[in-house]
């Protein structure tokens, strides 16, 4: 059988990828590192053609941090590897991801991706409970109407990751996620099958960077994008 290949994403001075590693390797899962640009001190200059910081402003009503672009523009440089494999997905962890034993279970069986991205964490979700799948080893997923927070872990299909690396660019949007999903087939598995470590053990420099004050976003109304979520919002189910 052949496996989804596995890339977990990281900074080479970082040590939080010791337990996601040490996981992976006792569980004889092959994996590709892919050191992600760092953007803790400063976007590289080289990468400032590929974002765009006033959509980025009008999109969240705060200025997006440099180390936000960095791991977005990341994520893609993971799409553009695992696109020239040639196979039909990939699995993304970053490098906080907590592997459950049922993730373990899940991936034995899965040859390709069940949809175009399968959301191993999620959360405050927003879904369709009506419309779910099985993944076997008694697990499954339901339906995500609204693209969920964190991508700290996902299954990703060819068509998924093509679709995003066309649509990301000029880059305004986080990693979780960088364009309009809307047109894409989203499952979350329930229960989850990667967990993540609390904000407050975590020491993220991304949340650092989340913190900074609000403005009003009155351009979000503008967008068709916006009114549709709203409406799959009050027809959808919470679970997370």
């Amino acid at each position: 059988m052949v496996h989804l290949p596995v890339y977990v994403l990281s900074l080479p001075d970082t040590v939080r990828r010791a337990r996601l590693l040490s996981t992976l390797t006792t569980a004889g899962i092959e994996y590709e590192m892919i050191w992600g640009i760092d953007g803790r001190s400063g976007l590289p200059a080289k990468y400032e053609p590929m974002i765009d910081r006033a959509t980025a402003r009008q999109y969240l009503g705060r200025d997006m941090s440099d180390g936000e672009f960095a791991c977005a523009l990341s994520h893609l440089s993971i799409y553009q590897a695992f696109l020239k494999t040639g196979l039909p997905g990939a699995v993304v962890f970053e490098d906080d991801a907590v592997i459950t034993p049922g993730f373990l279970k899940v991936y034995e069986s899965l040859e390709t991706p069940p949809c175009d991205l399968l959301f191993l964490d999620h959360r405050r979700t927003y879904v369709n409970p009506g419309n779910k799948m099985t993944l076997g080893s008694g697990f499954g997923a339901v339906e995500a109407t609204i693209p969920p927070f964190l991508a700290n872990g996902y299954v990703i299909s060819r068509e998924g990751a093509e679709y995003i690396l066309a649509n990301a660019l000029p880059l305004s949007r986080p990693a979780d996620w960088p364009c309009d999903l809307g047109p894409l087939t989203k499952y979350a598995c329930t229960p989850r099958l990667v967990d993540h470590p609390d904000k407050a053990s975590s020491n993220s420099s991304l949340e650092q960077g989340r913190r900074k004050p609000k403005r009003p976003r009155i351009h979000r109304f503008l967008r068709k994008e916006y009114w549709r979520n709203w409406r799959l919002k009050r027809s959808s189910t919470l679970i997370a």
